[in-house]
Order: structure tokens, then sequence, then C-alpha cells
């Protein structure tokens, strides 16, 4: 499909190694910036929720009912979390 008007994503990343996984977040946002085509995103990770988002919707589980809506009022564009330590581990 070439412009949809959503999209639906279920842990579309869940399974990549991180420089791929953030690589792919790069290109998500790529698309949204050209085409600003509506994106429904389900991740666990929080980091990747913000970096994406421009707003996150807390689920609680069984029912699947929302807790909560967040704004996230970041411009873009954002400091991709993968990229943000790159010294990690280094005081180790």
């Amino acid at each position: 499909m070439r412009n949809p008007k959503v999209l639906l994503l279920d842990e579309p990343f869940g399974a990549l190694d991180a420089f791929t996984r953030g690589h792919m977040q790069e290109v998500l946002l790529d698309i949204w910036r050209r085409n600003k085509t509506m994106m429904i995103f389900v991740t666990h990770d929080i980091d990747e929720a913000v970096f994406l988002g421009n707003r996150v919707v807390i689920m609680d589980p069984r029912p699947g009912t929302i807790r909560g809506v967040i704004p996230i009022d970041l411009p873009y564009p954002r400091k991709n979390p993968a990229a943000r330590s790159r010294n990690f581990g280094a005081a180790y």
C-alpha cells in the first residue's frame, strides 16, 4: 500500500538489534515527516514511545483499558535514545 492514511504498528522493532532498531526508528520518522501519515505504534519501550510519539497512551492490562494519555511536547528532531549514550559502559 503506497500512501495509507493510518499505519498500525504492533512492536515492529522488538526483535531487532539496537543499531537496526535505531535506524528503523529514523526511517519511520522520515515517513511521518514526508507524508504526515497517522501512526499507532505499540511498544513496551518508554524511550521509543517518547522518541517517536507526540502522545503516549498508557494502558492497563486486561481488559485493556486506557489509564492515561501523556502529551509529548518535545520538538522534532529528537535525539534517538540508542545514540544518546555512546559512552554507556565506558566507566565499567
